[in-house]
Protein backbone atom coordinates (compact mmCIF):
# COMPACT_ATOMS: atom_id res chain seq x y z
CA UNK A 1 0.00 0.00 0.00
CA UNK A 2 1.01 3.59 -0.35
CA UNK A 3 2.38 5.62 2.18
CA UNK A 4 -0.52 8.63 2.65
CA UNK A 5 0.37 11.94 2.14
CA UNK A 6 1.14 14.19 4.79
CA UNK A 7 -1.59 16.91 4.87
CA UNK A 8 0.68 19.99 4.42
CA UNK A 9 2.18 17.92 1.45
CA UNK A 10 -1.76 17.26 -0.20
CA UNK A 11 -2.26 21.32 0.14
CA UNK A 12 0.69 22.18 -1.57
CA UNK A 13 0.24 19.64 -4.66
CA UNK A 14 -3.63 20.71 -4.99
CA UNK A 15 -2.53 24.54 -4.69
CA UNK A 16 0.47 23.84 -7.26
CA UNK A 17 -2.09 21.79 -9.58
CA UNK A 18 -4.64 24.64 -9.21
CA UNK A 19 -2.02 27.43 -9.83
CA UNK A 20 -1.07 24.97 -13.51
CA UNK A 21 -5.30 25.00 -14.46
CA UNK A 22 -5.44 28.61 -13.93
CA UNK A 23 -2.29 29.85 -15.56
CA UNK A 24 -2.95 27.20 -18.31
CA UNK A 25 -6.75 29.20 -18.54
CA UNK A 26 -6.23 32.64 -17.96
CA UNK A 27 -3.01 32.33 -20.66
CA UNK A 28 -5.01 31.44 -23.29
CA UNK A 29 -7.51 34.29 -22.78
CA UNK A 30 -4.76 36.68 -22.49
CA UNK A 31 -3.60 34.86 -26.03
CA UNK A 32 -7.17 35.38 -28.03
CA UNK A 33 -7.53 38.49 -26.50
CA UNK A 34 -4.04 40.19 -27.68
CA UNK A 35 -5.36 38.52 -31.12
CA UNK A 36 -8.30 41.55 -30.71
CA UNK A 37 -5.63 44.93 -30.87
CA UNK A 38 -7.39 46.31 -28.32
CA UNK A 39 -5.60 46.43 -25.72
CA UNK A 40 -3.02 49.11 -26.59
CA UNK A 41 -4.51 51.05 -29.32
CA UNK A 42 -1.97 53.23 -31.04
CA UNK A 43 -3.94 56.21 -30.47
CA UNK A 44 -3.20 56.19 -26.73
CA UNK A 45 -0.42 57.98 -25.16
CA UNK A 46 3.16 55.62 -25.23
CA UNK A 47 3.03 55.92 -21.55
CA UNK A 48 -0.20 54.54 -21.01
CA UNK A 49 0.25 51.74 -23.63
CA UNK A 50 3.24 50.86 -21.60
CA UNK A 51 1.53 50.85 -18.68
CA UNK A 52 -1.26 48.35 -19.94
CA UNK A 53 0.67 46.29 -21.89
CA UNK A 54 2.91 45.92 -18.16
CA UNK A 55 -0.40 44.70 -17.12
CA UNK A 56 -1.49 42.72 -19.96
CA UNK A 57 1.00 40.66 -20.07
CA UNK A 58 1.31 40.04 -16.20
CA UNK A 59 -2.40 39.08 -15.49
CA UNK A 60 -2.10 34.95 -16.40
CA UNK A 61 0.53 34.60 -13.54
CA UNK A 62 -0.92 37.31 -11.47
CA UNK A 63 -4.78 36.04 -11.32
CA UNK A 64 -3.46 32.21 -10.95
CA UNK A 65 -1.44 33.10 -8.20
CA UNK A 66 -4.22 35.13 -6.71
CA UNK A 67 -6.66 32.75 -7.45
CA UNK A 68 -5.03 29.96 -5.83
CA UNK A 69 -3.84 31.82 -2.37
CA UNK A 70 -7.33 33.41 -2.01
CA UNK A 71 -9.83 30.99 -3.37
CA UNK A 72 -8.49 27.71 -3.85
CA UNK A 73 -5.92 26.69 -1.05
CA UNK A 74 -8.50 28.48 2.00
CA UNK A 75 -11.34 26.66 0.56
CA UNK A 76 -9.45 23.66 0.39
CA UNK A 77 -7.87 23.40 3.61
CA UNK A 78 -11.68 24.96 5.57
CA UNK A 79 -13.75 22.26 3.59
CA UNK A 80 -11.28 19.64 2.58
CA UNK A 81 -11.40 16.80 5.79
CA UNK A 82 -7.69 15.43 6.47
CA UNK A 83 -8.79 12.14 5.45
CA UNK A 84 -6.01 9.37 6.77
CA UNK A 85 -3.97 7.51 3.54
CA UNK A 86 -5.63 10.44 1.04
CA UNK A 87 -3.35 11.34 -1.93
CA UNK A 88 -3.52 12.92 -4.84
CA UNK A 89 -4.52 11.68 -8.31
CA UNK A 90 -2.34 11.38 -11.25
CA UNK A 91 -3.48 14.25 -12.80
CA UNK A 92 -3.24 16.46 -9.52
CA UNK A 93 0.29 14.54 -9.52
CA UNK A 94 1.24 16.13 -12.77
CA UNK A 95 -0.16 19.60 -13.25
CA UNK A 96 1.62 19.91 -9.58
CA UNK A 97 4.90 18.80 -11.20
CA UNK A 98 4.35 21.17 -14.23
CA UNK A 99 3.94 24.51 -12.01
CA UNK A 100 6.84 23.53 -10.03
CA UNK A 101 8.57 23.33 -13.16
CA UNK A 102 7.40 26.81 -14.37
CA UNK A 103 8.13 28.12 -11.07
CA UNK A 104 11.60 26.79 -11.04
CA UNK A 105 12.66 27.69 -14.11
CA UNK A 106 10.93 31.50 -13.81
CA UNK A 107 12.93 31.89 -10.61
CA UNK A 108 15.93 30.27 -12.52
CA UNK A 109 15.55 33.49 -15.27
CA UNK A 110 14.95 35.95 -12.78
CA UNK A 111 18.19 35.31 -10.71
CA UNK A 112 20.48 34.59 -13.45
CA UNK A 113 19.34 38.08 -15.16
CA UNK A 114 19.75 39.90 -11.86
CA UNK A 115 23.54 38.17 -11.49
CA UNK A 116 23.90 39.14 -14.80
CA UNK A 117 22.97 42.49 -15.25
CA UNK A 118 24.87 43.43 -11.75
CA UNK A 119 28.26 41.89 -13.46
CA UNK A 120 27.39 44.15 -16.20
CA UNK A 121 27.24 47.38 -13.85
CA UNK A 122 30.68 46.30 -11.74
CA UNK A 123 32.44 45.96 -15.20
CA UNK A 124 31.51 49.26 -16.20
CA UNK A 125 32.07 51.34 -13.17
CA UNK A 126 35.35 49.74 -13.13
CA UNK A 127 36.08 52.00 -16.05
CA UNK A 128 34.35 54.67 -14.76
CA UNK A 129 36.52 58.85 -15.67
CA UNK A 130 36.05 61.85 -14.20
CA UNK A 131 33.66 64.26 -16.16
CA UNK A 132 32.31 67.94 -15.46
CA UNK A 133 29.32 67.37 -12.95
CA UNK A 134 27.68 70.54 -14.01
CA UNK A 135 26.80 69.08 -17.27
CA UNK A 136 25.23 65.68 -16.01
CA UNK A 137 24.91 65.37 -12.26
CA UNK A 138 24.56 61.57 -11.33
CA UNK A 139 26.16 60.68 -14.48
CA UNK A 140 28.99 57.47 -14.57
CA UNK A 141 31.09 57.93 -17.76
CA UNK A 142 33.31 55.04 -18.73
CA UNK A 143 35.60 54.36 -21.50
CA UNK A 144 33.77 52.00 -23.99
CA UNK A 145 34.83 51.59 -27.56
CA UNK A 146 31.18 51.70 -28.21
CA UNK A 147 28.93 54.83 -27.97
CA UNK A 148 25.84 54.45 -25.56
CA UNK A 149 23.67 55.54 -22.72
CA UNK A 150 21.54 53.52 -20.59
CA UNK A 151 20.40 52.97 -17.17
CA UNK A 152 22.18 49.80 -15.89
CA UNK A 153 20.50 47.49 -13.62
CA UNK A 154 17.34 46.12 -11.62
CA UNK A 155 16.40 47.10 -8.46
CA UNK A 156 18.97 50.80 -8.13
CA UNK A 157 19.71 51.47 -11.73
CA UNK A 158 22.93 53.78 -12.54
CA UNK A 159 23.08 56.05 -15.54
CA UNK A 160 25.75 55.19 -17.60
CA UNK A 161 27.25 56.71 -20.52
CA UNK A 162 30.58 56.73 -22.81
CA UNK A 163 32.93 59.00 -22.75
CA UNK A 164 32.36 59.15 -26.72
CA UNK A 165 28.83 60.96 -26.02
CA UNK A 166 29.49 63.10 -22.97
CA UNK A 167 32.53 64.21 -25.07
CA UNK A 168 30.07 64.47 -28.34
CA UNK A 169 27.15 66.55 -26.74
CA UNK A 170 27.17 70.01 -25.07
CA UNK A 171 24.78 70.65 -22.38
CA UNK A 172 21.26 70.90 -24.05
CA UNK A 173 21.76 67.43 -25.59
CA UNK A 174 22.96 66.06 -22.54
CA UNK A 175 20.10 67.50 -20.69
CA UNK A 176 17.96 66.38 -23.22
CA UNK A 177 19.58 62.90 -22.60
CA UNK A 178 19.19 62.77 -18.68
CA UNK A 179 15.62 63.50 -19.26
CA UNK A 180 15.27 60.57 -21.65
CA UNK A 181 16.58 58.27 -18.88
CA UNK A 182 15.10 59.80 -15.69
CA UNK A 183 11.45 58.81 -17.74
CA UNK A 184 13.20 55.42 -17.85
CA UNK A 185 13.61 55.34 -14.02
CA UNK A 186 10.35 57.24 -13.01
CA UNK A 187 7.97 54.51 -15.27
CA UNK A 188 10.41 51.92 -13.43
CA UNK A 189 11.41 49.84 -16.79
CA UNK A 190 14.39 48.34 -15.64
CA UNK A 191 12.65 46.51 -13.09
CA UNK A 192 8.99 45.85 -15.30
CA UNK A 193 11.60 44.45 -17.89
CA UNK A 194 13.20 42.18 -15.33
CA UNK A 195 9.82 41.24 -14.13
CA UNK A 196 8.42 40.55 -18.00
CA UNK A 197 11.21 38.09 -18.41
CA UNK A 198 10.78 35.77 -15.41
CA UNK A 199 6.79 35.56 -15.10
CA UNK A 200 6.16 31.88 -14.62
CA UNK A 201 3.11 31.51 -16.71
CA UNK A 202 2.49 29.13 -20.09
CA UNK A 203 2.44 32.29 -22.25
CA UNK A 204 6.16 32.60 -21.48
CA UNK A 205 6.54 29.53 -24.50
CA UNK A 206 4.15 31.27 -26.84
CA UNK A 207 5.56 33.18 -29.63
CA UNK A 208 2.53 36.02 -28.26
CA UNK A 209 4.87 36.65 -25.63
CA UNK A 210 7.38 37.82 -27.52
CA UNK A 211 4.86 39.98 -29.32
CA UNK A 212 3.75 41.99 -25.94
CA UNK A 213 7.32 42.11 -25.23
CA UNK A 214 7.99 43.86 -28.07
CA UNK A 215 5.24 46.66 -27.70
CA UNK A 216 5.97 47.09 -24.34
CA UNK A 217 9.53 47.45 -25.54
CA UNK A 218 8.46 50.07 -28.08
CA UNK A 219 5.80 52.18 -26.03
CA UNK A 220 8.06 52.45 -23.06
Amino acid sequence: ARKPMPRALMIVTVALAAYCLLDLAASALVAVIWRTRAVAPSHLPPATRARRLFLFRLAPAAAAAFLTFVVVMPAFVAFEPDQHGERGGPAVAALAIVASWQLALAATRAVRSARVTASVRRDLTRRAVSVNGQLLPHLTAVESPVPFVALVGVFRPQLIASTSVVDACDADELAMIAAHERGHLAGGDNLRRWVLGALPDMLAWSPIHDEIFDAWHHAS
